[in-house]
């Protein structure tokens, strides 16, 4: 008679097998029960995990920091990128009809009404130093606001702006 014996690697093995075959069959099942021994662990382990952790951290207190630099660096799904933009333009939309509404949100040239003509300009031609510094957008938006709506600021229809700047 030949009986062939489990070897432990087998055993696991088919344990194994037997055990994810479950989880694909029962998936609600098996997420209640990960979730419950999870919380079990955590219970019991949430102490030494806290010492672990402050340890990590005193030991590689070099490697977190450049971690978290680069971690607004790290690639975000598309989803994320599509919400953070939607956000980024309302938010935009938001600063500058405020802006707008504050310096009469009319062209000081020509008074064109037309919204999406209107820009703000630099009264004294500071523009390109300003940007350096402040930066463009909502940064600068937010500058303005920050300031209190300087008088070096004024609203200017794009052909006008254009036009101060090609003819002076």
């Amino acid at each position: 008679m030949n009986i062939r014996m489990l070897t432990d690697s087998d055993y696991r093995k088919k344990r194994y097998d037997y055990i994810r075959k479950w989880q694909k069959e029962n998936p609600e099942k098996y997420k209640k029960a990960h979730k419950k021994a999870w919380k079990n662990w955590y219970k019991k382990n949430s102490e030494k995990l806290k010492v672990k952790r402050k340890e990590y951290r005193l030991k590689n207190r070099e490697k977190i920091k450049i971690l978290r630099k680069n971690w607004k660096r790290k690639i975000r799904t598309e989803k994320q990128k599509l919400r953070n933009k939607e956000r980024s333009k309302e938010r935009y939309d938001e600063l500058r009809k405020l802006i707008l509404e504050k310096y009469g949100n009319v062209c000081n040239c020509c008074n064109e009404r037309t919204t999406g003509f209107l820009t703000i300009d630099h009264i004294n031609n500071d523009g390109k130093h300003e940007r350096e510094n402040i930066g463009v957008g909502i940064r600068f938006f937010q500058h303005i606001i920050r300031e209190n709506f300087p008088d070096r600021y004024q609203i200017l229809c794009w052909n006008c702006n254009m036009g101060k700047r090609i003819f002076g």
